[in-house]
């Protein structure tokens, strides 16, 4: 296929102004993330509140689509730009704590939706990629990111 990446939109909910990284990595032979498709980082400003982003790739961004298909991925960064200190957080336990500035939330949080397919969601972890299903075995709903590609023919 001749088909190029023209845009991406994904939903987002941030406490504060965020940035976030935007990675494309094509499909390896084992069907996990492999090799970055950007040959650089493309940070995205998010503003505060609840957010439909829009981002048109720029033209030498547009690299072919793989036949083999592609990874989305947002990855978070640790600056403090992005810190938020959220008034209160529930502990281990369950119990409702007022947070004296122990705790850091990290913006933006990105928008999910149910997903039919777990398999599709992968996280990177301690220098690895895992499908979510494996990492999160105790939750009953799956969740997928909630982005949306357009691509050119």
């Amino acid at each position: 296929t001749n088909a190029t990446i023209k845009s991406i939109k994904f939903m987002t909910n941030s406490m504060t102004k965020a940035k976030i990284n935007l990675r494309i990595f094509n499909k390896n032979a084992k069907g996990e993330p492999g090799d970055d498709i950007l040959s650089y980082n493309y940070i995205i400003p998010i503003n505060k509140g609840k957010n439909i982003n829009y981002i048109e790739l720029p033209y030498e961004t547009n690299t072919l689509f793989p036949e083999t298909g592609i990874f989305i991925a947002f990855e978070f960064l640790i600056i403090k730009e992005n810190e938020y200190l959220p008034p209160r957080y529930k502990d281990l336990t369950g119990e409702i704590i007022r947070n004296k500035g122990k705790i850091i939330a990290y913006m933006p949080i990105l928008g999910l939706l149910e997903s039919g397919n777990p398999e599709n969601s992968w996280v990177f972890n301690n220098g690895k990629w895992y499908k979510t299903q494996s990492l999160y075995k105790h939750k009953s709903n799956k969740q997928d990111i909630a982005v949306e590609l357009k691509l050119k023919l």
